[in-house]
């Protein structure tokens, strides 16, 4: 029977696999499978019934119109129903571990992505380094030049500091041929986490000897789930040896004070985002050149506005703010501390641009002050 405020019946539901490769989706198929076994039959002694027919009763159950099995007299439909929760509870876990593995491996693969985004943005770098570096050896395998000579060859040709900055980008962006861009996975963070409790207090973990290093990570991660205090997770996980990640990660999650200045942080980018949209409003805020130098070209034109205008409230909230200070107003550093230089509703980027300044602007004096109750400034706000 389908329920009030319900679309499909509890049959329904339960038979009806994961469709999508998604967190809400795994959450789904936990709870089917929860509910499978919240029927309680596992204590039920099904060995010495066939099974060849426990399974055609449970693919009939799987198939039929719910509406034909109520139809059913009420052994047959008992029986029906009894065989398909014996079976169903095997499938739903099997579909369970397989949405998890088809998961991971989304998130392994969006990892990969991102981490060869991030190589292919400093491949350029990597390739100039290269180039010296090779020059390097070739003067090295070079059999006219004495090994006495080697060293002032080589710095006559490149000064011993670029050979330095080389071989330290070098050592920056080269990555092993096996690289799976770990680091990169803790953008899936909450991918993850929505689905974790979940599953370790529903699914139990086996292994062979080859998957004792994974059977022991769940294990560990069973252990300290619902524990308020983590600070010393990462170095317990590893032996007391900790990354600069994983203390960020577990400080995140254990700190709302720590949270709230991240969040505050990330505001302020989108404000800098925000005002760079706003400069950048010609073709629709596209980078239309073809060739990387000509984008760079683009982003850098538009980082030397935006640090322009920020430059620019800068100076004149400070002037405001020295200027109400003189005249007796409180100003308290609490609402000090919370202006930004990335307002933006006074700037007007359309229209045409003239770069001509007055005497005044040259010596570095700044414009006069706009004040609120100025008559002026009443005409233009009663005129907008």
């Amino acid at each position: 029977m389908v329920g009030d405020g319900n679309r499909v019946s509890p049959l329904d539901r339960l038979r009806r696999a994961p469709t999508r490769i998604s967190s809400p989706a795994m959450v789904d198929a936990l709870n089917r499978l929860t509910e499978l076994r919240s029927l309680g039959i596992n204590h039920l002694d099904m060995a010495r019934l066939p099974s060849g027919r426990i399974k055609a009763l449970a693919r009939y159950a799987a198939a039929a119109w719910a509406a034909n099995i109520a139809r059913m007299p009420t052994e047959r439909r008992i029986a029906t129903l009894l065989a398909f929760v014996h079976m169903f509870e095997t499938v739903a876990q099997d579909d369970a571990i397989d949405l998890l593995n088809q998961l991971i491996t989304k998130c392994l693969a969006r990892a990969e992505n991102r981490g060869e985004q991030v190589r292919l943005r400093t491949i350029h770098d990597l390739d100039a380094a290269a180039i010296r570096l090779n020059v390097v050896c070739k003067i090295i395998l070079d059999p006219h030049c004495e090994d006495a000579e080697l060293r002032s060859i080589i710095f006559e040709r490149i000064a011993r500091e670029q050979l330095e900055r080389d071989t330290a980008t070098v050592d920056t962006l080269t990555r092993p041929e096996d690289d799976k861009y770990y680091e990169f996975l803790l953008g899936n963070y909450s991918t993850i986490r929505r689905f974790l409790p979940l599953l370790l207090r529903t699914v139990q973990f086996e292994a062979g000897k080859a998957g004792q290093p994974a059977l022991k990570a769940i294990e560990f991660l069973r252990d300290i789930e619902g524990h308020s205090k983590l600070a010393h997770v990462g170095s317990a996980a590893r032996g007391g040896k900790s990354s600069m990640a994983e203390l960020h990660l577990l400080t995140f999650i254990d700190d709302p004070s720590y949270r709230r200045d991240i969040l505050t942080q990330l505001n302020r980018g989108e404000g800098r985002h925000r005002l760079s949209r706003k400069c950048f409003h010609g073709q629709r805020g596209e980078l239309r050149q073809r060739y990387r130098e000509g984008q760079e070209d683009q982003l850098g034109a538009l980082g030397l506005v935006v640090n322009a205008l920020v430059l620019w409230n800068t100076r004149y909230m400070d002037a405001a703010l020295n200027h109400l200070r003189s005249h007796g107003t409180e100003t308290k550093p609490e609402d000090v501390a919370r202006l930004s230089p990335l307002a933006d509703k006074h700037f007007n980027v359309l229209g045409r641009y003239h770069f001509t300044v007055t005497d005044s602007i040259l010596k570095g004096e700044l414009r006069p002050l706009r004040v609120p109750d100025a008559p002026e400034e009443l005409f233009w706000a009663v005129g907008a």
